[in-house]
């Protein structure tokens, strides 16, 4: 039995059916554009793609993060939800594509952390915080923008939308 903080995304197949009509023309270049902002845009499935801009229409914050060459994460954040699609795979063949949408209200914890790494040589230090939130079911997940995860784009990125999770937390 599913808890109620937790709703499936159900079968791909249906947003791909439901939007295989965007293969073309501005469509395309919409996708195109959206696997750019949030993955860089190279080798993501593009019923992935499909599948994302169905799902963050609408979010207020949306990120991707590449955890490999093949696999990557989006979230995004709508209202009092928290979408989560993961993708493993290059092509659409090869994809294997799951999601949860989780309800702010039914979380288990929330743990803001700040990760620092300190340069003794150059007497210069640099922070990012580290969001952990944990779900009754699906366990914890981080939002990690601490220094030596990523460059300090995407960092900025993250803690972004670090920003929008805390904001819909406290009701704002």
């Amino acid at each position: 039995m599913r808890s109620p903080n937790r709703r499936s995304l159900g079968d791909m197949r249906v947003w791909s059916r439901r939007v295989s009509g965007m293969a073309n023309g501005d469509e395309r270049q919409e996708l195109e554009e959206l696997a750019r902002e949030l993955f860089g845009g190279t080798h993501i499935p593009p019923a992935y793609v499909r599948a994302l801009k169905c799902s963050t229409d609408g979010a207020s914050a949306r990120l991707g993060i590449v955890i490999n060459s093949n696999e990557r994460r989006a979230y995004w954040l709508d209202g009092r939800s928290l979408g989560i699609l993961s993708c493993t795979g290059i092509t659409d063949d090869d994809a294997r594509i799951s999601g949860e949408i989780l309800q702010l209200d039914h979380l288990v914890s929330v743990k803001l952390n700040v990760a620092v790494r300190y340069d003794r040589f150059n007497n210069v230090s640099d922070s990012g915080r580290v969001l952990a939130i944990e779900d009754f079911e699906s366990g914890h997940f981080t939002f990690d923008a601490s220094p030596q995860h990523f460059n300090s784009e995407k960092r900025d990125e993250i803690e972004r939308f670090i920003d929008q999770v805390l904001a819909a937390l406290a009701g704002r």
